[in-house]
């Protein structure tokens, strides 16, 4: 049994968001508390910046920023941990005959809950994690053109890590890159610096007018 991922990629129709925009939603979601779903809220609308190539680009090579929004996901997961504790007393509770909230109450409540952890962990493990792996294939001081190309790599290597994978061992990327700037002197360079890959077995690379096909 085999399964195909198709990525294509295209140019952003939004902005880049500022780091006041991004700091601003987490410090909103915070100030949000005790509200379970207005805390979650803001935390999506958060996630929702962070998205595609825009994210990486506010947060790629920013260490410093990366810290002060870990620092806020740290808070938002300390109330997340503390809500899902009062929950859990509220079931003995109720469990016991001596109070806590109704069954309705307490299944709504878990609703807001698995929304707000749901929208926190994505910007920790998918969001941020993201940026992090493009820089590292990407290299540092990388162009707006690279972290695009890697943007795309990443999404395919993270969709293969999900699917139930049989036999890695045969598993292959296609990369078609278009618009590029590189001679074909460049290239041959490229390629023979490449010889000894062991990703790169196939050698495979094709040319067409300004696109280039490669298979790993």
């Amino acid at each position: 049994m085999c399964g195909i991922i198709g990525i294509v990629s295209r140019t952003p129709t939004r902005p880049t968001p500022s780091d006041e925009q991004i700091l601003a939603g987490l410090d909103a979601a915070l100030a949000a508390r005790p509200d379970v779903l207005a805390v979650a809220g803001e935390a999506a609308a958060v996630d929702s910046l962070l998205k595609g190539l825009p994210g990486v680009l506010a947060i790629a090579g920013r260490i410093d920023l990366v810290a002060s929004i870990t620092s806020r996901l740290d808070q938002l997961d300390a109330f997340a941990a503390e809500v899902e504790a009062e929950l859990d007393a509220s079931t003995l509770d109720a469990d016991a005959g001596t109070g806590g909230l109704s069954a309705d109450a307490l299944e709504r409540a878990n609703a807001d809950l698995i929304t707000l952890k749901d929208a926190v962990w994505t910007i920790a493990n998918d969001r941020l994690r993201t940026i992090s792996e493009v820089e590292r294939l990407a290299g540092p001081e990388a162009s707006t053109s690279s972290l695009s190309g890697y943007l795309v790599a990443q999404q395919a290597f993270s969709a293969i890590d999900r699917l139930e994978v049989r036999g890695r061992d045969s598993a292959g990327v296609h990369l078609y890159l278009w618009g590029h700037d590189i001679s074909a002197d460049a290239l041959a360079t490229l390629l023979a610096e490449r010889g000894n890959d062991p990703l790169f077995q196939s050698g495979s690379v094709e040319v067409s007018g300004n696109a280039l096909s490669f298979v790993y």
